[in-house]
């Protein structure tokens, strides 16, 4: 599997790389660790942390609110009846069934975070004139990896299951950032 990442908070940051790397080029290679360190120069990371807690913090307050509200009570209680005292675990199912379409635009809009942030590694090294070789040493490492998905996906696919833009769509943007 071939892969590379990089994480770095304030001045310190590391890139890791897995084995499969040493059978790029070393342009390909330097192209790749450039895009790393784009991650890192961006302070990706800390992004990548703080859209998280976001998250996090989004997500238990839905369910803060949805726990505090009855209307949901009374479907499962009796007619003409007192609303039930609902146990954590059911309302805790309810909250996560009617959260399904939120989620689905919440990991949307993570996705397309998360493009951006690879769109911007991209560009640096294609600032630092490594656009050709990044495209050639991503086509090697990904498609030895996700092969088809990640090569020919569509727009629309990539936003709801793809935290990477697909292939056509990254090697589309690289090649137009180079001109």
């Amino acid at each position: 599997v071939g892969n590379a990442a990089a994480v770095g908070f304030g001045f310190i940051g590391y890139v890791f790389s897995s084995d499969s790397m040493k059978e790029l080029t070393i342009p390909q290679l330097v192209a790749i660790v450039a895009h790393e360190f784009g991650h890192w120069k961006w302070a990706h990371s800390t992004i990548s942390l703080l859209l998280l807690i976001l998250q996090i913090l989004l997500i238990n307050s839905a369910l803060y609110l949805f726990r505090r509200r009855s209307w949901y009570r009374s479907i499962i209680s009796q007619p003409y009846s007192e609303p039930l005292e609902v146990p954590f675990a059911l309302s805790f199912a309810i909250f996560t069934i009617a959260m399904t379409p939120i989620d689905t635009i919440i990991a949307m809009i993570m996705n397309l975070a998360s493009w951006a942030k690879e769109i911007s590694a991209d560009r640096f090294a294609v600032e630092l004139g490594y656009g050709q070789d990044l495209i050639e040493g991503l086509a090697a490492l990904l498609d030895s990896v996700f092969g088809v998905l990640l090569t020919y996906s569509s727009p629309v696919y990539g936003l709801l299951y793809l935290d990477h833009p697909p292939n056509n769509v990254r090697f589309s943007l690289i090649r137009s950032m180079m001109k």
